[in-house]
């Protein structure tokens, strides 16, 4: 079934190379793709191309002009994020819809589906942007109790970068300034800590 099939790889790093090497064996043509010129597995692909693997519009103009048969993720979800969107544009398998996925990976948007679903989840006191965060801060820094502990999240971000424990308001201007630097959507959400 894969033998001759052409499969693009994004990342080729070290979490990949294990899964290229068995793609290798079973007679697929790899591609890769990244932006590291120092990539690990780039020497095991037929072929490699040196772009941003997130560029879901570049990497849908590759896997059209190769036929592509399959795309496999990098070990992230930005990675995950491309694969998916450029895979249900070309009617490739192996991805939830971009809905699920997004709906997975957002902090927020996971958060929403569990109170929808009423699974008990931490007590949500903000969720929106940074700006409109620091707009409304009087507001909700007057929703906390000091009493308990919360958390200040990145929506987009996992293994969790960019959380950290507020203990006084001064804590959300510093978070924000670090957010800003580190998420592509700019958006946050203050919870509960239990």
């Amino acid at each position: 079934m894969l033998e001759n099939s052409k499969v693009i790889v994004l990342g080729c790093s070290h979490s990949e190379l294990a899964l290229m090497h068995a793609l290798k064996s079973s007679g697929v043509s790899l591609i890769g793709v990244g932006n590291l010129k120092t990539a690990l597995g780039r020497d095991i692909c037929d072929d490699f191309h040196e772009f941003d693997y997130t560029d879901h519009m570049q990497l849908g103009v590759l896997a059209r002009k190769v036929g592509a048969s399959f795309i496999v993720s990098a070990c992230n979800d930005y990675g995950f994020f491309a694969a998916s969107k450029v895979s249900a544009e070309l009617g490739l398998c192996g991805y939830d819809n971009n809905e699920a996925v997004e709906t997975i990976h957002y902090k927020d948007k996971f958060k929403a589906l569990l109170e929808r679903l009423n699974i008990p989840t931490p007590k949500r006191m903000f969720s929106g942007s940074i700006s409109e965060l620091v707009g409304a801060w009087s507001d909700v820094g007057a929703t906390l109790s000091p009493q308990k502990k919360y958390l200040f999240k990145p929506v987009d971000q996992g293994s969790g970068k960019g959380i950290a424990e507020i203990k006084r308001s001064s804590d959300v201007s510093e978070f924000s300034n670090s957010l800003a630097s580190m998420s592509r959507s700019d958006a946050c959400l203050i919870e509960e800590h239990v």
